[in-house]
């Protein structure tokens, strides 16, 4: 896969990839973000962390370091691979047959695949001291670079409807909402109760 060009801004640099030395720090992060969703399949917080760490494939993420830090990250899923590798086969052997039936049903519900021609988004985290800082749309702007680097001619995501902070990014940055799938029965186990698809053409 050709390399995302970095880029430096005031406050971080942008590149391809997620440090090895920030695994630790890029699971914690993507729990923060998105820990409501998936507690109900891998949690509590302890153990999903530690499993989201071990099934990391750092080079689907664009990061963005500060300071030495990871200050935020925005995976995707490009030739099937995906930021976190997470399988059905996980979750049993994590939680057991009885445990994993369960668990794996919602692991159904949010399992995707990337269509033709399609750079599939997994989520763009930002630390929450430094949110209002432009990094979440360098990162999805890096995303757009990676597309043409492999010469794809869309993106694709889902934000569900308790972010609309997220919603306006991507609107901003081109997307429109292609579907919208409503949930309900997921408000209270995962916290929404409704998606929307959204495409943006490179």
């Amino acid at each position: 896969m050709a390399p995302t060009q970095g880029y430096t801004r005031s406050v971080c640099t942008i590149d391809l990839g997620v440090p090895e030395a920030c695994r630790q720090e890029a699971a914690e992060l993507y729990w923060e973000a998105f820990g409501r969703k998936f507690a109900p399949v891998i949690g509590p917080r302890e153990r999903g962390v530690a499993l989201i760490a071990r099934r990391l494939n750092l080079d689907r993420a664009v990061a963005a370091i500060g300071d030495g830090q990871l200050l935020g990250l925005a995976g995707f899923h490009l030739d099937g691979k995906t930021l976190v590798n997470l399988t059905l086969r996980d979750v049993f052997r994590e939680f057991g047959p009885l445990r994993g039936i369960k668990r794996s049903v919602l692991f159904a519900l949010l399992d995707q695949k990337p269509r033709q021609n399609e750079l599939l988004l997994e989520g763009i985290v930002v630390r929450p001291d430094q949110r209002g800082r432009g990094i979440g749309t360098a990162l999805l702007r890096a995303l757009f670079e990676v597309a043409r680097a492999n010469e794809l001619t869309s993106l694709r995501l889902d934000v569900v409807d308790t972010n609309p902070r997220a919603h306006a990014l991507y609107e901003r940055e081109g997307f429109a909402v292609t579907k919208i799938e409503r949930t309900p029965y997921l408000q209270k186990l995962m916290g929404f109760s409704s998606s929307r698809e959204m495409v943006a053409q490179v």
